[in-house]
């Protein structure tokens, strides 16, 4: 009956209710649906469900999100576990796997090794979408919509709703400067921060300016980095 009376103060309706048992309304600045935390009544998988607020823009963005992601497939893209847009209240499921934003954490708690791990997995992340047959531009790109694992070694991009198939070049750039961004605010921390700001923007600008160019040597420069601070730390140990 609590569960009932808190999924009915969220705004779940009883027919949604048949399927999930909700925990928790998450708060989260940057989602423009009401999003839960439940657990699935016939597997007992515990979910993110997003619903439709009911407007014709917020039944647009649940579409556009999960025709998206129906043609993606990427271990750190979240994944579209159920598509329900024709159900009388329309929704959409994704697997939740105990993340938190990248917002939450304290980049200063981070080690180097992690917060260079989270560096290159956002550009792996980013360099599968803009390389896809049909690119995609996801539009939104920042702390609020990356999802980190308690460990802070596993991550994956969340919030579809804005996103664009086959976007303009424009969009395409506007997502690779939103990525420098945001791997510039994760890098320039530690003993380190400052050299690897600079190197980021040394190679990186190539990058931003063209998907074509620059990636490797992007990548190569973190690579180099992670062995080197790997390489440190276990010599402390020793």
């Amino acid at each position: 009956m609590y569960g009932a009376r808190l999924s009915e103060l969220w705004g779940v309706s009883e027919a949604i209710q048949q399927y999930f048992v909700f925990e928790q309304k998450l708060a989260l600045a940057l989602s423009t649906e009401p999003v839960l935390l439940a657990r699935e009544q016939s597997s007992g998988m515990r979910m993110w469900v997003k619903l439709s607020d009911g407007s014709e823009e917020s039944l647009r963005r649940l579409a556009c999100e999960a025709d998206i992601l129906r043609s993606l497939s990427h271990p750190h893209v979240i994944g579209l576990k159920i598509d329900k847009r024709d159900f009388s209240v329309p929704f959409i499921g994704f697997p939740w796997q105990a993340e938190q934003p990248l917002a939450d954490l304290d980049a200063d708690t981070l080690s180097e090794p992690d917060r260079i791990r989270i560096s290159l997995s956002l550009l792996d992340i980013i360099n599968h979408l803009q390389n896809l047959e049909q690119p995609v531009a996801h539009c939104r790109i920042n702390s609020e919509n990356l999802w980190v694992s308690p460990s802070a070694g596993w991550i994956r991009l969340a919030s579809f709703g804005h996103a664009l198939a086959t976007p303009l070049e424009a969009d395409l750039l506007a997502d690779r400067e939103q990525v420098l961004n945001l791997l510039s605010d994760l890098l320039g921390h530690g003993e380190h921060g400052e050299e690897l700001k600079d190197q980021l923007l040394e190679t990186g600008l190539s990058w931003a300016e063209s998907r074509n160019n620059g990636m490797e040597d992007l990548h190569g420069m973190l690579r180099r980095h992670f062995l080197t601070s790997i390489t440190a730390d276990l010599q402390a140990i020793t």
